[in-house]
């Protein structure tokens, strides 16, 4: 038996992770990430004039799962970014560099106030 397969048997925890080397990740939804990322979903529906309705017929989803994630009280993963993202008549890499660029100007101003 090779060292690998033996370790597949043995819990995560148990192997010796040093959480130092981890970087934590917040499971909150309200960071100025992920309002960055909500906001920008809902000003590409609202620029093209769709309402959260037409975002859920093209998904094939109801009404509440688009006003969920707007609202932060649910999180997309990346394959349902993709999906809105199309819906909406976007990539996903427009996308992308768009957060990216709006993420920057928020933590800059946000390290720039007193």
């Amino acid at each position: 038996m090779c060292f690998i397969s033996r370790l597949q048997n043995i819990p995560f925890w148990v192997i010796g992770v040093n959480s130092h080397t981890i970087p934590r990740v917040s499971k909150t939804t309200y960071t100025v990430a992920n309002g960055v990322f909500r906001e920008l979903l809902k000003e590409a529906r609202v620029a093209k004039s769709l309402t959260q309705a037409d975002v859920a017929k093209r998904l094939g989803v109801s009404q509440s799962y688009v006003s969920k994630y707007e609202s932060g009280e649910r999180r997309l993963d990346f394959v349902e970014t993709a999906e809105v993202c199309k819906a909406l008549g976007s990539s996903i890499e427009d996308f992308a560099v768009a957060y990216s660029t709006m993420v920057t100007k928020t933590r800059r101003r946000k390290e720039a106030e007193p």
